[in-house]
């Protein structure tokens, strides 16, 4: 009898706004072309259990139901732990690719980095609801895009009943959020890289070019178990400084 090979779990991060929902939507596209099986998801959410944390989290009014950022990270990991126990590693062991909009990168980010969540705390959290859980994503991809640009697509997109609760939280949070992803992403290239991979594009391109270098990287991961193509955005010494900074600080030798 043949062993099912599992599928290929990518992960597309980046802030709100900054055109996940495209790209896996051409994603999906995409592998319908190449004959390949799909499961689309998302975090907070991707089960009925998940959907209704997401509801609680993210459609709260912060000044009338407020959550400290450790509440939020636990109840982040909660959904999550469903998530990946329910949907994402049956669709792997059936030998389905999956995508998700978001996994723990987030949580690191915004709760982590942004709102000073102890960084061992997380990464105990990570340890036995991702690492041990064997739903490690062999792809993250990460898509930046300016402050103003984010202002901008907020404001063309949003009905301000139904942003959710970190749009709310007003431009300096969302600025943090976007420096906390280049702070964490700065990684790729230098001696804390962790075990999955990952790429970070610059998201102001058209969603054709982004999709090209996506296509590019996942077809080298699942080919040479590594993406070998140049990073398309490269960040400054300064925030690399600050990354190593921050790391060194904050984890010591766990990271």
């Amino acid at each position: 009898m043949n062993e099912i090979k599992r599928g290929l779990f990518l992960v597309i991060e980046g802030c709100d706004k900054s055109g996940k929902t495209t790209q896996i939507d051409m994603w999906g596209k995409y592998l319908a072309t190449q004959g390949r099986e799909l499961v689309i998801t998302r975090e907070p959410g991707g089960t009925e259990d998940g959907e209704k944390i997401r509801e609680f989290i993210l459609n709260r009014d912060p000044e009338v139901n407020p959550l400290s950022p450790n509440e939020q990270a636990l109840a982040f990991y909660l959904a999550r732990s469903i998530h990946l126990r329910k949907k994402v590693g049956p669709a792997l062991k059936e030998g389905k690719d999956v995508v998700t909009d978001r996994l723990d990168a987030s949580t690191f980010v915004y709760q982590g980095m942004v709102q000073k969540v102890d960084f061992n705390f997380i990464q105990n959290l990570r340890k036995y609801i991702v690492t041990d859980s064997g739903c490690k994503p062999d792809l993250t991809v990460f898509l930046d895009i300016t402050l103003e640009e984010y202002e901008k697509r907020l404001k063309s997109e949003a009905d301000p009943n139904k942003m959710l609760v970190y749009e709310k939280m007003g431009p300096k949070f969302m600025e943090e959020v976007l420096r906390g992803y280049r702070l964490y992403y700065c990684g790729l290239d230098e001696d804390h890289v962790r075990a999955e991979q990952r790429v970070a594009l610059n998201g102001m391109r058209s969603k054709e070019a982004i999709h090209q270098d996506i296509i590019q990287a996942v077809e080298e991961k699942r080919s040479l178990g590594k993406v070998t193509f140049e990073t398309k955005m490269r960040f400054n010494d300064e925030l690399r400084k600050d990354f190593n900074d921050l790391i060194d600080g904050r984890y010591g030798n766990d990271y």
